[in-house]
């Protein structure tokens, strides 16, 4: 009865950890933007990112936050990275399972999961 109980508590421990392991949009996205620029010059090379559990790398770079998380707003659900300073925030907005939307002001990147 008590390894029952030991092999229980383990597979208990082992789901709870699981469960804070992440914030679900981690992988490998691909970057367009709605300005149409990339089209006008010429420059249609894909551009991608890496969103990890506490991470974003792109080009060579990586950007660490003190953690990534969703948080939900008017409605609308918004992948969120808090920075390791402590007081600034950038949310994202999530368009479906597979798909965040930048918004930089002028125009929008959108990102779309392809790994």
């Amino acid at each position: 009865m008590n390894k029952i109980l030991k092999s229980l508590s383990l597979i208990a421990f082992l789901g709870l950890l699981t469960a804070c392991g992440g914030h679900g949009y981690e992988g490998t996205y691909e970057a367009k933007s709605n300005t149409g620029l990339d089209d006008l010059f010429g420059n249609s090379e894909d551009r991608r990112l890496e969103i990890g559990t506490d991470y974003i790398e792109a080009d060579g770079s990586r950007e660490t936050f003190d953690e990534i998380f969703v948080r939900e707003s008017a409605g609308k659900q918004y992948l969120v990275f808090k920075s390791e300073d402590g007081g600034s925030e950038e949310a994202w907005a999530i368009k479906d399972e597979d798909t965040l939307v930048q918004d930089a002001g002028f125009f929008k990147i959108e990102l779309k999961r392809v790994d």
